[in-house]
């Protein structure tokens, strides 16, 4: 189960939870260590989390595979990597009953994110060239400009 939520201003949605629920009676458990028992995988309970933001009336839409932590509260060193291929969401139909237009995720090995590079590097000349300015003004006033005594002037 996904929980769905609103930015503040409306903009966007986002998924703030997942709950997994299995029971370990199933044959694929058949080696877990708690036998006989359904578990409640979430993702953390003091979260600031915040999943595939997407703009309302837009579907989140990934061809890749996505995988998500979860962990269970009631036994804190079990935890659960949810995998997700082919995925597709959108929590609240917009003007029709059929999904809106993709916001496709960004895919890391083709560059979708945004490289943090280029504003460091030019942040990086700008505070070099400030500081380059004042170092030479100030040995150029010591060396140039002629002491004056004001004590002196009357």
């Amino acid at each position: 189960m996904f929980a769905h939520s609103q930015t503040p201003g409306g903009e966007r949605w986002y998924i703030y939870n997942v709950l997994l629920e299995c029971s370990s009676n199933e044959k694929e458990f058949e080696h877990f260590r708690f036998p006989g028992r359904t578990l409640r995988f979430s993702t953390p309970p003091d979260n600031s989390f915040v999943l595939f933001p997407t703009p309302v009336g837009q579907a989140f839409t990934c061809h890749r595979d996505l995988s998500i932590e979860l962990e269970d509260p009631d036994t804190p060193d079990t935890t659960a990597i949810l995998l997700l291929r082919e995925f597709k969401s959108e929590p609240f139909m917009f003007k029709s009953e059929s999904y809106g237009q993709d916001h496709v995720c960004s895919d890391p090995r083709t560059g979708g994110g945004r490289s943090e590079a280029a504003p460091f590097i030019v942040g990086s000349m700008l505070a070099f060239a400030a500081l380059s300015m004042v170092t030479g003004y100030s040995i150029y006033r010591y060396f140039k400009i002629k002491k004056v005594q004001y004590d002196t002037m009357e």
